[in-house]
């Protein structure tokens, strides 16, 4: 026992015990105990049986509930609340956590699969399971299989369920106890640490530019790797670059099933028994894919014979760690995003810092994916593809690549004001100016805009520039949102947009785009969700269809950005329910009826006369009608103009007029009808 344990290791000792015998599950034990032992590693071996909770809902999955998800995630809740949690309560020390078994053994917790493309119940047919079981029934009703959930503390709540983003970094181990043991005596023998000095990176069709984008990481993490990226390798290639030569870190990306990676061209595949009858040792290797179901971890009496042996298994045997996906993997052609993006995240953590581990390279590349989205830029399959990758390894396994400090995602420059209460409040702001380096990209099917290489890509949507800037943190308080002050814009008429569309086998046609407004609606948020919070932006607006229309770039914007007090629970934005404006000759009168439960602080119109420089006057309170109003002088164009309002909670509303803005109506002034006799 530690008195700060880094680790909790999970096992269902009975269930193992069953399945493998006593002694293969004695022996496992001793292994487990070692690996606790380890400094590194400080852990906590707990039979989850031993909770009575847990042991009854094990019970009631067995007693004919085997092919009920709700009932595998009943036994996912029980192990949760009455194991987990109290563990982490009592040992705030531990950063892992480690699953020992299959799906039987401690099940993945089963999410429902919202995707229309590639949803999990199309795998069905070519999965090759057996019928009338857990991990056939999972699949058959499209459930997504995750174990995030386990490492989860405070899920956010999303969409009427649950969003499961790791705290801990975590790792399963599958699936004999001989093939646990494998990596366990892998991992101490080797110290608990992985000096790369060679790699391997594949790609074709749709994932050829995150192949590049990982490659280049590896490189500049003094890597040299050796490289199948084109549309024209066979299996013979990727059996002699792989398995035939020893790759310290290969990230193997293709098209897969469970059992098989396809290659580029040609029939042959390279499968799991592959992996396994290599002659080349694969000890110690950290292997990953942004392969479909390369992760889909099946036990063997799930599974026809020629299905059961799959790549996590393999990977066990040879000694290996392998990062992949349960689930179907999603890229898009000519931009790196969904599942591309976690695995390209994914590699700049494990090439950041001199000793990395491989768990909380992975945690952090969640974090970081939902931590940088912007407003409206998270969706269900970013979801999909955050909580299906899956690491068959232990997680606290350090890499520490040649030349450390490989490239991170960028933060944008920024001119920052100090921090200034506001008067009458207990808010403070920071004003923040940002200007961005946007860099044009021509593809076959549109063009799109970067920041340092970073884009939004939401299905069905422009692919738009994206960046971002940490705030500055300050004791005692929390950054709620943020107000748009002014910026300056140019314009590009003409403008073909590439249309984002999740793809998962090959490239797709572009989809059509019909959206009457400006997208996005809200280019600006302050994501909470990374550590640490962050200005997030899109400076960019696209109006018009697939083929033509108008891209507006923003080159300077400025914020100002709301704190309140850390303890203060209201994140919710003020409610915009009435705006009116009406110009007479050269001034627009303003009038804006905006509520919150807290009280509105503050209410601006932030306004353009040419379209291209945007600025911001403050509205004023009447408390005699209840509306906020005010007025602009001196004015010599046609006025198009959004609303904003804050809350005495430093929450921001806006209103737009559905992406299409607001002007001000006419007024028109009718004189007196004189009637003259004549």
């Amino acid at each position: 026992q530690y008195a700060h344990p880094r680790t909790l290791i999970l096992l269902h000792k009975q269930r193992l015990d069953a399945a493998y015998g006593v002694a293969d599950t004695t022996a496992l034990l001793a292994s487990l105990q070692q690996l606790a032992d380890h400094p590194d590693v400080q852990g906590l071996v707990v039979p989850v049986e031993n909770s009575p909770v847990v042991s009854a809902t094990y019970h009631t999955w067995d007693n004919g509930n085997a092919c009920d998800p709700q009932v595998a995630n009943q036994v996912a809740q029980a192990i949760k609340e009455q194991v987990v949690a109290p563990y982490l309560d009592a040992y705030p020390s531990i950063r892992y956590l480690v699953l020992v078994g299959d799906d039987r053994m401690i099940p993945f917790y089963r999410v429902p699969d919202d995707a229309y493309l590639a949803n999990e119940a199309a795998y069905t047919l070519r999965a090759g399971l057996l019928p009338a079981n857990s991990t056939f029934a999972a699949l058959h009703l499209g459930f997504i299989l995750t174990d995030d959930f386990y490492a989860d503390h405070s899920p956010l709540l999303w969409r009427g369920r649950e969003l499961f983003l790791p705290d801990l970094s975590l790792g399963r181990l599958v699936e004999s106890p001989s093939q646990v043991r494998t990596l366990i005596h892998t991992f101490l023998d080797r110290g608990g640490l992985h000096s790369p000095a060679s790699a391997l990176v594949t790609g074709y069709d749709f994932l050829i530019d995150s192949a590049e984008a990982i490659s280049d990481t590896l490189a500049h993490g003094g890597l040299t790797p050796d490289t199948l990226i084109h549309d024209g390798w066979d299996a013979a290639q990727l059996q002699s670059n792989w398995l035939d030569t020893r790759q310290d870190v290969a990230s193997v990306n293709a098209h897969f099933d469970h059992w098989q990676a396809i290659p580029a061209t040609g029939a042959a595949t390279v499968d799991a028994n592959d992996v396994v009858t290599s002659t080349t040792s694969m000890s110690g290797t950290v292997n990953f894919s942004m392969g479909c179901h390369s992760g889909y971890n099946v036990p063997d009496d799930h599974a026809t014979t020629d299905f059961g042996l799959d790549f996590a298994q393999a990977m066990a045997r040879k000694g290996a760690w392998w990062i992949a996906n349960t689930g179907y993997g999603y890229g898009m052609d000519d931009s790196v995003a969904f599942t591309e993006r976690v695995m390209h995240l994914f590699t700049q953590k494990l090439t950041s810092d001199q000793y990395v581990p491989v768990g909380e390279a992975l945690t952090w590349a969640k974090n970081e994916y939902l931590g940088s989205a912007p407003s409206g830029g998270y969706g269900t399959y970013h979801e999909k593809v955050s909580i299906e990758a899956t690491l068959y390894g232990l997680p606290m396994y350090r890499v520490s690549v040649p030349t450390p400090g490989g490239r991170m995602p960028s933060q944008a420059p920024a001119t920052v004001e100090l921090l200034s209460p506001v008067q009458g409040t207990a808010l403070s702001t920071v004003t923040i100016s940002l200007t961005p380096d946007l860099q044009p990209t021509t593809t076959p099917d549109g063009d799109y805009y970067a920041v340092n290489g970073e884009t939004q890509a939401s299905p069905g949507r422009p692919v738009q520039p994206v960046t971002r800037t940490v705030l500055p943190e300050f004791a005692g308080m929390t950054p709620h949102d943020a107000l748009f002050l002014s910026g300056r814009i140019s314009s590009r008429a003409d403008f073909d947009p590439l249309i984002s569309r999740p793809v998962t086998d090959t490239a797709l046609a572009e989809p059509a785009y019909e959206y009457a407004g400006w997208y996005p609606i809200k280019p600006f948020t302050v994501n909470r969700l990374g550590d640490p919070p962050r200005l997030v932006v899109v400076p960019a607006w696209y109006y018009g269809d697939e083929a033509n229309g108008i891209e507006k770039l923003f080159h300077e914007m400025t914020f100002e950005i709301y704190y309140a007090a850390e303890g203060e629970s209201d994140f919710a934005p003020p409610s915009v329910w009435e705006v009116k404006g009406v110009v007479l000759k050269n001034t627009a009168i303003f009038r804006v009826l905006a509520q919150d439960d807290s009280g509105v602080e503050r209410v601006i119109v932030t306004y353009s006369e040419d379209g291209e420089q945007w600025q911001s006057s403050d509205l004023n309170y009447d408390s005699d009608s209840g509306y906020w109003k005010g007025l602009l002088t001196g004015l010599s164009g046609q006025v198009s103009y959004f609303v904003q309002a804050v809350d005495q909670a430093g929450n921001v509303g806006v209103s737009v007029n559905k992406g299409l803005f607001f002007e001000p109506e006419e007024h028109t002034i009718y004189l007196p009808l004189v009637l003259r006799s004549f």
